[in-house]
């Protein structure tokens, strides 16, 4: 019912408007997207249809929807821990990987580069919703801005479920360490983003 401290969509406008505005929402993007595209020049019209067609995927059925469709219908059902990865790399990861993707595509970066940076969005991704569980455990309502202890109302299985606080906040440590490796494997290091990748993961709201 509330995201950063505020009421959701859905809660002010009806479940029919906030579906309707995710809609509106997701098509909007891909609206930017190609018109953005129609107006570049040959060789940056190329780029921006791949890094559009690597955003439509990572957010599609293979994506964020795949991921999102089996955390509502594993919701209050026995779940092992390989489809929670399974969730977290498409439900999070796949967002991640497709920011890290894009930016790499439009700069017009090799292949292998853009590689590597998909792989350090998975594990950026894994490491962030592991946090979630964490922070819907131990933080609060006024810190996070939503409502916290609901993975346990809703008997969803989490990553803290299964590995306790202390392994899950191990396990983000060692995540972020990885994805910052991989990143340093670049040509091209980037300080900025990679103290922005530790705050993002070890976020307290």
């Amino acid at each position: 019912m509330y995201r950063r401290g505020k009421k959701t969509t859905h809660a002010v406008y009806g479940e029919d408007m906030g579906i309707l505005a995710g809609d509106a929402l997701l098509n909007y993007a891909y609206e930017t997207m190609l018109r953005a595209a129609c107006d570049m020049t040959d060789t940056y019209r190329e780029r921006s249809i791949r890094a559009a067609s690597v955003i439509a995927g990572k957010a599609g059925i293979y994506g964020m929807v795949g991921g999102q469709t089996l955390d509502v219908k594993l919701t209050g059902m026995p779940m092992n821990a390989g489809q929670l990865d399974y969730i977290f790399r498409l439900k999070t990861g796949a967002l991640i990987e497709a920011a890290f993707m894009a930016g790499a595509i439009l700069a017009g970066a090799p292949d292998e580069v853009t590689a590597k940076l998909e792989k350090a969005g998975d594990l950026v991704g894994v490491a962030f919703q592991i946090q979630d569980d964490i922070l819907d455990v131990t933080s609060t309502m006024e810190v996070l801005g939503k409502p916290i202890g609901s993975d346990e109302k809703n008997h969803k299985s989490t990553y803290v479920t299964y590995e306790g606080i202390e392994k899950s906040k191990q396990d983000v440590a060692d995540l972020s360490e990885k994805a910052i490796a991989q990143m340093e494997t670049l040509v091209v290091k980037n300080e900025f983003l990679t103290e922005l990748l530790r705050y993002l993961i070890s976020r307290e709201k």
